[in-house]
């Protein structure tokens, strides 16, 4: 659970990124696996959301891992809108991504991970049109 992210979304296009930090530790297999996401995103780009990490360690094949900014998760945003001042996600599927797949290096590409739900506030005015500034007068 992350909580406290910053960024921004443009509502029309479905796109932004909201950044929350963190990591999670992955451990096992007799020290074979050894691996931390970090610096977690969410990234909205139109009809398809990533769930991007910075990925590092070993994988449980015992390969040196240190990429930055991986497309680790995506989840489809079909039925995405801003509805109360929120974006909002609840159980969303969420498949592992080829660049997910290689970065942890423990599962296969589209197979399925835990669903994605999240809540992400937008201001007020996000999708209102901007004024327009009116010319001097000459």
């Amino acid at each position: 659970v992350w909580s406290s992210g910053t960024g921004s979304l443009d509502d029309e296009a479905r796109a932004g990124l909201v950044t929350y930090g963190g990591s999670i530790a992955f451990t096992g297999h007799d020290g074979a696996l050894n691996t931390t996401l970090a610096n977690a995103r969410v990234e909205l780009a139109g009809d398809t959301g990533y769930l991007i990490f910075d990925v590092t360690g070993t994988t449980q094949d015992g390969e040196a891992v240190a990429q930055q900014g991986v497309r680790l998760a995506e989840f489809a945003l079909t039925d995405a809108a801003v509805t109360d001042g929120a974006l909002t996600l609840d159980d969303v599927p969420t498949t592992l991504t080829a660049a997910g797949a290689s970065a942890f290096g423990t599962y296969q590409a589209g197979e399925g991970l835990d669903p994605v739900s999240a809540v992400i506030p937008v201001d007020d005015a996000c999708g209102a049109p901007a004024e327009e500034e009116s010319e001097p007068e000459a």
